[in-house]
């Protein structure tokens, strides 16, 4: 139901965005991986401006997906291995709890 709503909310406004930003960028931008020669570039790409404005904002977010990620790294090695140190605590107090089971333990004999 969020998610239905969400989509709504904001996923149809930025699909307008989008749609509307193609459609006004959309003439062809020569793009230029050699900076130095501008008439005759080694190596050039003619690319629809929007696929270019697009891709840039695709790799800055998964870019700062990455350094985030990389940041995080010391809260979830801490997490790990206290979700390991919790799993050997709970091991260890089922074991005292099997050991020292009344029900378990064996009975006296009777005369």
């Amino acid at each position: 139901m969020i998610r239905k709503f969400v989509f709504w909310i904001i996923g149809i406004p930025v699909a307008g965005a989008v749609i509307a930003l193609s459609v006004a960028n959309r003439h062809v931008v020569t793009f230029s991986l050699d900076p130095t020669t501008k008439g005759t570039p080694f190596l050039a790409f003619d690319v629809p401006l929007y696929l270019l404005l697009f891709a840039c904002i695709f790799v800055g977010l998964f870019l700062g997906w990455g350094v985030t990620w990389a940041g995080q790294h010391k809260w979830r090695a801490k997490a790990a291995r206290k979700g390991r140190e919790a799993s050997a605590l709970k091991r260890e107090a089922d074991e005292h709890k099997r050991r020292n089971d009344p029900l378990s333990a064996p009975a006296l004999p009777r005369y």
